[in-house]
């Protein structure tokens, strides 16, 4: 990589605190600032001027290309388009060139040929890492400069379509999102005839929030055990485990009182407000966790069309208008047993979710193909900067 003559990873140890972080002043780009081809200018950290100065060997400028070291992708690139300097942490790699085009050699970096280079030298299993000197040796192949400049108009004629194409993509699979949440709200701000409005803790029969302090402790935590449920383990309409976040059998029977059983419905206290499942078969027995409440239906209501209801919109509005906002958006108990609910017979709740299981698997086979374009459009990616770094385009 003779061109690539000035390559510097960012300060280690004590060099760079976070104690060092200030409001505001010169910018310290992070891995997760870092993606192909672009940086994320969010969630931003910045050191006084005084402090960059200190560290300026590990600074960057306009026209640089940045590099993940750490972390999985890793290797990837992007060319810094902003003007102004800034820093780099040590997770990441700084490459300076001359004499070669910068989107050419961004391109190849974030290339397959490359990336499977990188893996083959990375190290570590939890947290994938390679060396700055595996950085130096990279196989990078430098054609004469024109035919670098052929490449890259190639390139980013053809990337400029691709990014057109997967805009328009996910614009539809948004859409198709909307569309079910807009004939949901239409299906719960009905109001027809044999609708029944009562408080919720008048339809179910129990609310119970999950546990609290002492109760449970980050050290009961241990892999293979007993998943517990909070807010981001429910994912759309599914409950998803974190295996990360179980207990073992002590603490288990310490939470006895927050076994759940198949067709509770778990709620997210915090957080987005709304967010609900239904408990599963094969998921009863696992516990609420923290962040949730657990509502145990009677025989007057359907699980899954109590779930629709306090997922739609107008309900979730509701509780939007009772909830705690001081920190981050919570809900206490006695708000979700006091919300009035608006229930019509059991056989007219059946029939509803009859329909609204129709026009939901429609919209799962529509958000189906939108993501597969998705997913041919990244891989054509892929496929023409492979053809582009092995003599092929």
């Amino acid at each position: 990589m003779d061109p690539l003559n000035d390559i510097v990873d960012g300060p280690f140890g004590s060099s760079l605190k976070r104690s060092d972080y200030v409001t505001s002043g010169m910018p310290v780009l992070k891995i997760q600032n870092i993606k192909p081809f672009a940086i994320e200018e969010k969630r931003m950290d910045y050191v006084s001027p005084a402090k960059f100065q200190s560290l300026s060997r590990h600074g960057f400028v306009s026209g640089d290309i940045l590099m993940t070291k750490l972390g999985d992708p890793l290797g990837v690139s992007a060319v810094v388009e902003t003007p102004g300097e800034g820093l780099i942490v040590a997770d990441l790699v700084r490459i300076r060139v001359q004499r070669i085009d910068t989107r050419f050699l961004c391109y190849q970096l974030n290339s397959p040929p490359v990336r499977e280079f990188i893996n083959s030298q990375q190290k570590g299993t939890t947290r994938p890492r390679i060396t700055l000197s595996v950085v130096r040796e990279l196989p990078i192949r430098v054609p004469r400069l024109h035919e670098q400049h052929r490449l890259v108009a190639i390139l980013d004629e053809a990337f400029a379509g691709i990014a057109a194409a997967k805009d328009n993509a996910e614009e539809a699979l948004r859409n198709a999102r909307i569309l079910f949440e807009s004939h949901l709200t239409s299906v719960f701000e009905q109001r027809g005839d044999g609708l029944v409005e009562k408080p919720l803790m008048e339809w179910v029969d129990s609310i119970s929030t999950g546990p609290f302090g002492s109760l449970l402790h980050k050290s009961d935590y241990q892999d293979g055990g007993i998943p517990l449920i909070n807010p981001i383990n429910i994912v759309g309409d599914t409950i998803v485990p974190d295996e990360r976040k179980t207990v073992g059998p002590a603490a288990a029977t310490r939470l006895t009182r927050y076994v759940l059983e198949h067709k509770d419905v778990v709620i997210a206290r915090r957080g987005e407000i709304g967010r609900c499942a239904v408990v599963s078969e094969d998921q009863a027995g696992w516990l609420c966790g923290t962040g949730c409440f657990f509502i145990r239906p009677s025989s007057k209501v359907d699980p899954y069309y109590l779930t629709h209801l306090l997922r739609s919109n107008p309900y979730r509005s509701k509780l939007e208008g009772v909830s705690d906002r001081a920190t981050m958006p919570s809900i206490s108990n006695t708000d979700l047993s006091r919300l009035i609910v608006a229930l019509p017979s059991l056989s007219q709740q059946h029939h509803t979710l009859e329909t609204l299981d129709g026009f939901s698997a429609e919209t799962e086979q529509l958000e189906a193909v939108y993501r597969r374009k998705l997913a041919a459009l990244d891989e054509l990616k892929q496929s023409l900067l492979h053809h582009a770094f092995t003599g092929q385009l």
